[in-house]
Parts: C-alpha cells; sequence; structure tokens
C-alpha cells in the first residue's frame, strides 16, 4: 500500500458539514446485468472524458440552483423571479436566461440526443467503455442520457451528489461492473480559499473481464476564473485518493482540470503536481490536437486549451507496463468530427445562448478518448 500523510477523515467530516450534519445523498445504479465479456474479448479499454454542459432535468430540485433549467410554465411565478434575481444580480446574459430560457422536454430531449451521437461517434459506433461525464445535474439526468443510447445503453451507472451549490456533478456510465464508488471533497473553504465549496472528486472502482480492477477519478475542477491555489489543492485530494490505491492498480483519472493553456505556461501545474505518478493525455499523445476550448482569461488573447485531460497511471507506460494493460499513446485524439460540435470557425459550439433564436451546438467542450490495451 502506498503511504502518505491523510486527509480522508477530515475530507469526510467536511462533506458531513456541508450537508447540514446529515449524511450526503448518494445514488447509484445498475440499470441492466453486467455485459458478459470474457478475457480473450476484452483487448482494449476506451475511455473518453466529456464536459456535457449543464445537464438538468426539468424537475425543480430545493436543493440546486436549477433555476434556470426548467419550463417556461415554472417560470411565472414571483418566488422563482426573485430567486432568479438573487442569484444571478446584475449579469444580463445568466438573468435573462433563468426567467425567460424554456428548458422544455423537447429541448432536453435534443441535448441527450446531440450528447449521444457525440458519445457513440468513437469505438466503432459502440461509444468507450468507460465514460466520465461533468456538468450532469443528478442520477436522473445521467439517466435519461444513458436511456438515449438505446441500445448501447452502459449496464453500470454512477453519480453521488456533491456540495456543489450550483448543482452539477460528475457522473460515469461503463461496461463494467462496479466494485466500489465514493466522493473526495475539496476543502476549499475549510481552506479559505473559496467562499463556496466545489464539486467533488469520483472515485469508481470497475471490475474488468479476468478479475483486474480499473480505478477511475472523475474530476471538475475550479475554474480558471478561480486562483492556481484552487487547483493545486484539488490536484492534492486526487493524489491523495490514488495513494491509497493497492500498489499497481490501473488508474485513469479524467475530467475537465480547467487548466488553461496560459496556467499551465506560467506554472508547470500539470507536469509539476501529476508527472511523478501519471501521464497526460495530450502531453504524451494527440500530436496535432489543437485543445478542447477555445477562450480567454487573464492575458486577454483567446488560446487553445487542454482544460479536459485523462491521465493514466505510470504503470501502464508503453513498453515498460508492469500493470496487465498499457496506454496506445497513438490512441489519443480528440472527438469533435459530428457537425453540430463546432461553429464556423472551427471551434466548440454550446447547446444554446440566450442571444439565440435556437440552439446550435450540444458543449463548450469537445471529449478526450484514449484506448488501454492488453499486455501480450
Amino acid at each position: 500500500m502506498k503511504t502518505t500523510t491523510s486527509f480522508r477523515v477530515n475530507l469526510c467530516l467536511f462533506t458531513v458539514l456541508l450537508a447540514g450534519c446529515a449524511a450526503p445523498k448518494v445514488s447509484t445504479t445498475k440499470r441492466n446485468p453486467p455485459l458478459e465479456i470474457s478475457s480473450d474479448q476484452q483487448d482494449s479499454i476506451v475511455v473518453m472524458t466529456y464536459n456535457v454542459e449543464n445537464l438538468f432535468d426539468t424537475v425543480d430540485d430545493d436543493d440546486r440552483n436549477d433555476e434556470t433549467f426548467l419550463p417556461i410554465e415554472k417560470k411565472q411565478n414571483e418566488a422563482h423571479k426573485e430567486l432568479c434575481r438573487k442569484n444571478n444580480g446584475t449579469n444580463e446574459r445568466y438573468l435573462k436566461e433563468c426567467l425567460e430560457f424554456d428548458w422544455s422536454e423537447e429541448l432536453l430531449s435534443l441535448k441527450v440526443n446531440r450528447i449521444a451521437e457525440v458519445i457513440l461517434s468513437v469505438n466503432d459506433g459502440n461509444g468507450p467503455d468507460v465514460l466520465i461525464v461533468e456538468e450532469v445535474e443528478n442520477i436522473n439526468a445521467l439517466r435519461i442520457l444513458n436511456r438515449a443510447l438505446g441500445d448501447k445503453a452502459y449496464p453500470t451507472e454512477v453519480l453521488l451528489e456533491g456540495p456543489d451549490v450550483r448543482g452539477i456533478d460528475v457522473g460515469m456510465l461503463s461496461r463494467f461492473p462496479l466494485k466500489n464508488a465514493e466522493l473526495h471533497a475539496i476543502p476549499l473553504v475549510e481552506y479559505d480559499l473559496a467562499s463556496r465549496p466545489t464539486r467533488s472528486i469520483l472515485q469508481a472502482d470497475y471490475e474488468l473481464p479476468g478479475g483486474d480492477i480499473l480505478t477511475a477519478f472523475g474530476v471538475h475542477f475550479p475554474s480558471p476564473g478561480h486562483k492556481n491555489s484552487e487547483r493545486v489543492l484539488a490536484f492534492s485530494v486526487l493524489k491523495e485518493a490514488f495513494h491509497h490505491l493497492p500498489d499497481n492498480r490501473m488508474v485513469v483519472a479524467g475530467g475537465d482540470f480547467n487548466i488553461t493553456s496560459e496556467n499551465d505556461d506560467k506554472t508547470n501545474i500539470i507536469d509539476f503536481e501529476m508527472g511523478r505518478d501519471f501521464m497526460a493525455s495530450h502531453k504524451v499523445g494527440c500530436g496535432d490536437c489543437q485543445g478542447t476550448s477555445y477562450f480567454h482569461y487573464t492575458d486577454e488573447k483567446y488560446r487553445w486549451s487542454f482544460l479536459d485531460i485523462i491521465f493514466a497511471s505510470n504503470n501502464m507506460e508503453p513498453g515498460k507496463a508492469t500493470a496487465p494493460y498499457e496506454l496506445d499513446k497513438s490512441s489519443i485524439f480528440v472527438a469533435k468530427d459530428v457537425a453540430f460540435q463546432s461553429d464556423n470557425r472551427g471551434q466548440p459550439q454550446r447547446f444554446f445562448s440566450w442571444e439565440w433564436d435556437a440552439p446550435r451546438g450540444v458543449s463548450d467542450h469537445w471529449p478526450v478518448v484514449l484506448t488501454l490495451v492488453k499486455k501480450r
């Protein structure tokens, strides 16, 4: 067992305090029996991470700020309007969306069908074997997305609700049976780095054919507009969870790490924080990829950035792997070939904006995909 100073007790206590001294809500499900895949059939494992941008259901939940993503008929009362004004202040775009955006069942269906088309654009139309998705409201929203995949729906669904006040979480869909799932809280408030809690790290341990275990971490780190120290703390929680795993456990950590190219150029945060234990997808492969998101922050220049990354543990390094699978560096790519994923400038196109008359894209991120191959 790897040894390191443990945050586990503090993090669990922090999660309970956020929930008002009550246990956090937990939702997991397996919709279908796990797929029967023999060891000699599972020669590769395809992993994808995708920020699906505001995947909410149409139900008004009291414990999250989901008032923007409701049907228009639920927005006609004064209580809703007051909540919009309270949570969005003078931000014209967000206030208008909260008051006037009609998040109908039809729009939700269009959104999930487009996400499903992107998911099924990889792995010969089958989608990845392990899918990590960010910005999912709850287990119901994850199930709605899974149903949109039709006969390619996943047997294992995982989403543990964290403390984020926006009400967005990290979820996973997988073809493998689940052995364990847990959340690792990022104690920003406890360390006076933020005024409100952020999204926790989701850990899911999957049993592969033949009995090997693959641990997948799903993350959605604090946004680029926040302090770099917040992402440093998030990395420390991720590494703490990793170092509690058994030696030689195969691990992938995927999600929206919110590290801009400017941020990494100035701090070398990716290599400094993760280089000892992991390979970063866009640093070991994906040579002709531009990035997964295009925007600007502090330097006022629009840039491509790999906000979305999949890290693979170093025990799966090609040619040196001590684990049963190894990373195929040539397999790493950004999945962006579905027409509505990009605008006329060739950049990720979000699903909807208040300036538009109708939905155009699917998400303001492109997903990253890699393959692990079984050693011969």
